[in-house]
């Protein structure tokens, strides 16, 4: 079957038909008077001409202080004070450091802010390991997964056990400083 052509004006006068063919602008969205927002708050409209203040909330719980060659975020405590759980809550380890032995000895793991682990082990100070915390179990691996260790944590003392990729498996423990 083959198609005849069409007059040019009665493909125009399609496509300005398909395309809405008016010029009038999109109207706003109002919002359903009375309703509100998940976090209990009226919606208003916003005012972009409106200048408004950033402030921060309450007071800052972390500080930049300077570690090494780089900079890490340490949680404010008082000289002394220890973070342990309450009644069972979970405490993160971000931005703490733990001493402790593994296999090869004695073993310092600093659990950076955003997963970064930065470990100390007799052969030196590395900073090419990763962590993630779960609740009280923690894990974190070692130089690409050279080494991979799994714990639990109990208050201010965390061990567990880890393996190699030479198969080597070895169990370990650490206490926060």
């Amino acid at each position: 079957m083959r198609l005849g052509r069409r007059p040019v004006p009665l493909c125009l006068l399609l496509l300005l038909t398909a395309c809405g063919g008016n010029r009038r602008p999109l109207g706003t969205i109002e919002p359903v008077p009375g309703s509100r927002t998940r976090e209990g708050g009226e919606i208003v409209p916003l005012d972009s001409a409106r200048a408004r203040e950033i402030r921060p909330l309450g007071t800052p719980e972390h500080e930049i202080a300077p570690l090494d060659s780089g900079r890490t975020i340490r949680p404010r405590t008082a000289a002394g004070r220890e973070i342990a759980p309450i009644d069972g809550e979970v405490v993160p380890v971000d931005a703490t450091r733990w001493q402790g032995t593994n296999y090869e000895g004695e073993l310092t793991l600093e659990f950076l802010i955003g997963g970064i682990l930065r470990y100390t082990a007799p052969s030196g100070t590395w900073t090419n390991g990763t962590w993630h915390q779960n609740g009280n179990t923690i894990t974190f691996e070692m130089n690409s997964h050279f080494a991979d260790y799994t714990g639990r944590i109990r208050g201010p003392r965390m061990s567990g056990s880890a393996h190699d990729r030479h198969g080597r498996t070895w169990d370990w423990q650490a206490t926060r400083q």
